[in-house]
């Protein structure tokens, strides 16, 4: 299920957009998340797992030319349910590009939302 909305962050009342896109063992090699056209930016990358993966599943978020711009293997755990993995890379697209998600690993069981905040 991929949704979009508008929220309200910060104390200052600035509306952004936000984009919430699911994700599961099913999804393996990779996702494509969004379409950034020239200058649209990134404010947010959010990563909730909601079943854990099973196995050594990973994940990276970035690009076709660099797979972990946004966030490495490293810094997101798909084996654990516990806490909501951020990252803020304020990134504005100097050309057309696609956000994925790339995955490694034969899961059997696993889901959880992604979301992106402009």
């Amino acid at each position: 299920m991929r949704y979009t909305d508008r929220a309200k962050k910060g104390g200052e009342g600035e509306e952004v957009n936000f984009f919430v896109i699911d994700f599961d063992n099913t999804n393996f090699p990779s996702l494509l998340l969004k379409v950034l056209n020239t200058l649209d930016y990134i404010t947010e990358v959010s990563v909730k797992v909601l079943t854990a993966f099973d196995g050594s599943a990973t994940m990276e978020l970035g690009f076709p030319a660099d797979n972990d711009e946004i966030a490495p293997s490293s810094k997101i755990r798909l084996q654990t349910t516990d806490g909501l993995f951020k990252f803020f890379p304020y990134r504005q697209s100097a050309l057309t590009e696609s956000l994925t998600a790339f995955f490694a690993g034969t899961p059997t069981i696993g889901n959880g939302k992604i979301f992106i905040f402009q």
